[in-house]
């Protein structure tokens, strides 16, 4: 039986799985309720973004497992700027909830949600970056950061402009 869900995960992890497979993975896991958690989980995690329930997965990932949260959204997320809002938010949001004796989360959340900022600003401009931060934020964390924006931004401005002129 692992063989299989093995295969399914491998299947799975496709770009863009077939519908159908999709569809059986979804059900064979309701018929299959007694699955090993971790295996069941992740094939779960594999299927929801292909059926409309990102927005689950990642709640799921943020609450269960957050480590593997920002692979997981580059992976499923990709340039969808609106998907990397929703999960920026949901950090945000978890981190300003989070009891003060929760030591372990308050170290996790902040870097997950560091890190999620550091990969979009490599996929932004600097106006969509800002359209992404929230209104209001300590400068301290958020300049740096910012600053990295504008320097990829002109970065590739820079190289555009080298490129044009030797092919000119």
């Amino acid at each position: 039986m692992l063989d299989e869900l093995k295969l399914l995960q491998m299947l799975l992890c496709v770009a863009m799985p077939h519908k159908e497979l999709v569809v059986f993975v979804t059900e064979y896991l309701v018929k299959n309720a007694e699955l090993l958690n971790p295996v069941a989980l992740s094939l779960r995690l594999l299927c929801w973004p292909h059926v409309g329930k990102l927005d689950e997965a990642i709640d799921v990932l943020l609450s269960s497992c957050p480590y593997p949260t920002i692979d997981y959204s580059i992976t499923m997320f990709g340039q969808k700027l609106d998907q990397w809002k929703m999960l920026l938010d949901k950090l945000l949001q978890l981190v300003s909830q989070l009891e003060p004796t929760n030591e372990h989360l308050l170290t996790v959340y902040p870097r997950l949600y560091k890190r999620a900022l550091l990969y979009v600003v490599e996929i932004t401009s600097p106006d969509e970056f800002f359209q992404l931060l929230p209104p209001q934020g300590s400068m301290k964390f958020f300049l740096p950061v910012i600053e990295r924006c504008c320097q990829l931004y002109a970065a590739e401005q820079l190289g555009d402009e080298i490129r044009f002129a030797i092919l000119s």
